[in-house]
């Protein structure tokens, strides 16, 4: 009896080792693992210290947290999975960090990077989250190659944040693809933001950042919008198949160029803007317009094809535009204008104006221009415009003598986005750079400064500038010795408020930037 009493109570002692072993090996995971200088506080895979890489072993159901700097975490393909909360990744004010291979489901945000900078996410499939990936207050990072679709609200989130390169990247199938907030001098290149419920770009209070080469096919609403946005380049980008292709509003000094907008509802709006150059786009089968301006003066479109429109070009209440070398082509109604001054649709020869289906002749001269103007039409037959010089071919300026510059832009203390703010009565030194084809400085450009109070968003009459003290006198003197244009502006018979800076700069172009002269 004593004998059978030990032996059940050995067996008893060793399945309670057993059972404890077990209970320690299988604990649960924790709702954050946190992985830092010495490797993982649980172990959800391998760390090598001498690489400082740690590499996932396992699905996961918690949040990383990455508490040190120059960290590599390798997903290894694996996946962390949370409840609809919290964060998949957290980076806060780290530096030199590389996320890569992770698969990132339910969470608030999949990936959030917080301050510091440096840091690299790539081959990440953030989906099923509210935000995918976001970036705040942080600079400097690669956002590459990731996968950031089916979110329920963007898919990546840049806000308050610098310098960033948000490049080969897919934002589809959420609200918003891919959000800027706040944040300038950012490049988002090759990236994919189609399917989404709003728009695939969204840019608010944004400035000079570059979209180049991005497809925004199949939004709901906008392929790309700016709003309050200015000194912004969109170049190279296809955007079709959107309720709306190009937008911007409440926006300044913002470049378009080389992008195709086709079957959408418009190719580029803008609203309530001033200065921008629209250049080299080809707007087709847009249903309402290709191009279309409300309340939106100052800019220069130049180089387009616009056709087979519902409406070619469109301006509504906007003035001082410069519309000159672009093919109109079977749109419905090739431009129309209603409200508005001072929009000019040629410029003096050899530059000319646009080429207009349907008006190619006669050209009794042989000059390439039709000796008949082609006037724009309006809605309640007043005048608003007419193209003196209309080419006889298409891209017939492509065979002319002009001779163009190029503008480098303006220089301190101007800024390029129209942020320059200067006290009235001072005077100001409006500066710029021309090169020629081969890159050598132009130096004996015609070059002129003209000045138009901005109110309301509407654009005054244009005036000539005056420089030291002398009316009458708007020309630039090139500086030898800096190879640049210069003109000393008088704002002392000026008044207070945002002003139009239009510098002719020799070539048939023009140039614009705004400033805002404050009280003395």
């Amino acid at each position: 009896m004593r004998k059978t009493v030990l032996v059940l109570m050995l067996a008893g002692l060793i399945a309670g080792l057993l059972t404890a072993g077990a209970a320690q090996a299988e604990a649960p995971q924790p709702s954050t693992i946190t992985l830092g200088d010495n490797g993982w506080s649980w172990p959800a895979g391998t760390w090598d210290p001498a690489t400082r890489t740690a590499v996932l072993t396992q699905d996961l159901k918690a949040t990383i947290r990455i508490a040190g700097n120059g960290i590599t975490l390798d997903g290894n393909g694996y996946k962390t999975v949370g409840n609809g909360a919290g964060d998949g990744v957290y980076l806060l004010g780290r530096t030199g960090v590389t996320i890569k291979n992770l698969k990132v489901k339910k969470f608030t945000n999949g990936i959030q990077v917080r301050l510091g900078g440096g840091n690299t996410l790539t081959g990440i499939t953030a989906e099923n989250n509210n935000i995918g990936i976001c970036v705040i207050n942080s600079t400097g990072n690669t956002v590459a190659d990731n996968v950031a679709d089916n979110n329920s609200y963007q898919g990546i989130l840049v806000q308050g944040a610098a310098g960033n390169s948000v490049t080969g990247n897919s934002a589809c199938g959420n609200i918003f693809g891919i959000w800027l907030a706040g944040s300038g001098e950012n490049t988002l290149a090759g990236n994919t933001a189609s399917g989404n419920g709003g728009c695939g770009f969204w840019l608010m209070g944004s400035a000079n950042n570059t979209l180049a080469e991005n497809t925004a096919n199949g939004n709901i609403v906008f392929g790309m919008h700016l709003q309050g946005c200015n000194g912004n380049t969109l170049t190279g980008n296809t955007v079709n198949d959107n309720a709306g292709g190009i937008r911007a509003m409440g926006s300044q000094n913002n470049n378009f160029t080389n992008n195709t907008v086709v079957n959408s509802g418009t190719g580029i709006y803008l609203q309530g803007c001033g200065g921008h150059v629209i250049s080299g786009n080809t707007l087709e089968g847009n249903k309402v317009y290709g191009i279309n301006f409300l309340n939106a003066g100052g800019s220069t479109i130049s180089g387009n094809t616009v056709s087979g429109n519902g409406c070619g070009l469109y301006f509504w209440n906007s003035s001082n535009n410069e519309v000159f070398n672009n093919n109109f082509i079977d749109n419905t109604v090739q431009a129309r204008a209603g409200i508005g001054s001072g929009n000019v649709f040629d410029l003096p020869k050899p530059v000319g104006g646009n080429y207009w289906s349907g008006w190619t002749g006669p050209d009794a001269d042989g000059d390439g221009f039709v000796d008949n103007p082609y006037v724009v039409d309006r809605p309640n037959r007043l005048f608003y415009g007419q193209d003196n010089l209309p080419w006889t071919t298409e891209n017939g300026w492509l065979a002319s003598t002009a001779v163009r510059y190029e503008f480098i832009g303006f220089l301190p203390p101007i800024d390029n986005d129209g942020g320059s703010t200067f006290k009235l009565g001072s005077t100001v030194p409006v500066k710029f750079q021309l090169v020629d084809a081969d890159q050598n400085p132009v130096t004996d450009a015609n070059t002129r400064l003209y000045l138009s109070k901005i109110t309301d968003g509407v654009v005054g009459e244009e005036t000539e500038a005056v420089s030291n003290g002398k009316a009458g006198d708007n020309f630039f003197r090139y500086a030898a010795e800096d190879e640049q244009y210069i003109l000393n502006l008088v704002t002392r018979d000026l008044s207070e408020g945002t002003w139009r800076l239009r510098a002719d700069i020799g070539d048939g172009t023009s140039r614009y930037v705004m400033i805002t002269l404050r009280g003395r």
